[in-house]
């Protein structure tokens, strides 16, 4: 019996499987980066876990266009780059900003201002 792996130069030829590969390792870069993000937001008060979670990714697109800059990644590149990954967590971040309930940040802060003084 002959075993061909699914994902080798046998199959696929050497760019196609370097461009998967890539691709996979900026998937799992954004899915980290999120879930990091997740992670510190969640220790915030809940009232203000998503406007945490959106200024938390909102930095980590930062961290990413900035690695993308001086690293010179391509942002044309025909797969995905630090560019792509800025680009999607500062979706992921525009989303989060949409669900974040006003009211209840300024309940918060209020909160605390009467605690502080």
């Amino acid at each position: 019996m002959n075993f061909t792996p699914a994902h080798g130069p046998d199959t696929h030829g050497s760019e196609h499987s370097h461009l998967e590969d890539t691709n996979t390792s900026a998937v799992i870069r954004v899915g980290l980066l999120s879930l990091i993000s997740a992670l510190f937001a969640a220790t915030a008060p809940p009232e203000l876990f998503t406007a945490s979670l959106s200024w938390l990714v909102f930095c980590a697109a930062g961290v990413s266009s900035l690695t993308a800059a001086l690293i010179g990644d391509d942002p044309w590149a025909p797969h995905f780059t630090r560019w792509d990954d800025a680009a999607w967590l500062l979706m992921f971040s525009m989303i989060a900003g949409w669900l974040v309930d006003p009211e209840a940040v300024r309940s918060v802060i209020e909160a605390a201002g009467r605690e502080a003084g």
